[in-house]
């Protein structure tokens, strides 16, 4: 069974030593199937197929060939999507983009994944720390959590919608935040820890998918 993961920068697991939560999910199944070879089959392959800087709009625009190129028509697959997150950035002084577009893209990507595959999953987006994202010190684009929640709405409508399991990410890493953990390396993209909590977070429920 394969596992693709869609997403952009902190799916593909920037600032992460160990590669991001993404390579935590393979090294994970890696080591269960190197484990028990001659059962290898019953551990998913993962992919990763994050593309830093991605938007909705350009994960769907690349979708079907990342797609078709790995899985064939009606497998028994998971296609995992975190995306959103630079859909709720603002450029200098220019206007929000309507959430409501981010919404029209996941409920295309949905219908593009059905596909391919019965089993689909949301993975939410984090928080940001905006005193170092209001700007980002690499470009003038400034994010917000007020914004990254409104994103999270909408994907929260489309999994209601569509009965596609997703996994909360915003609320538990903000609550280890102010416990006192640093999770963000430049305030948008976790740290080890933060990755380790996606990660942490993601395993269950991508188990529990996997075994239904």
């Amino acid at each position: 069974m394969r596992v693709l993961v869609f997403g952009a920068s902190i799916t593909q697991g920037f600032w992460d030593t160990e590669g991001g939560w993404v390579q935590r999910l393979r090294r994970y199944y890696d080591q269960k199937s190197v484990a028990n070879i001659k059962e290898e089959e019953d551990y998913p392959d993962i992919f990763n197929l994050g593309v830093s800087g991605n938007k909705s709009g350009d994960l769907l625009a690349r979708f079907d060939n990342e797609t078709v190129a790995r899985l064939k028509t009606g497998s028994s697959g998971v296609i995992i999507f975190c995306i959103g997150t630079n859909n709720a950035y603002v450029e200098g002084n220019e206007s929000w983009s309507p959430p409501e577009v981010y919404k029209n893209d996941l409920l295309k990507l949905v219908d593009k994944a059905k596909k391919y595959v019965n089993k689909i999953l949301f993975v939410g987006l984090p928080p940001c720390e905006e005193e170092k994202t209001t700007p980002v010190f690499w470009r003038d684009i400034s994010y917000t959590n007020e914004r990254i929640q409104v994103i999270n709405g909408m994907m929260q409508e489309v999994a209601t919608e569509q009965n596609v399991p997703r996994v909360e990410i915003f609320e538990a890493m903000h609550g280890a935040m102010k416990s006192g953990q640093q999770l963000f390396l430049d305030g948008l993209h976790p740290n080890d820890a933060g990755h380790q909590l996606i990660f942490e977070l993601v395993r269950p429920v991508l188990d529990k998918l996997l075994n239904t």
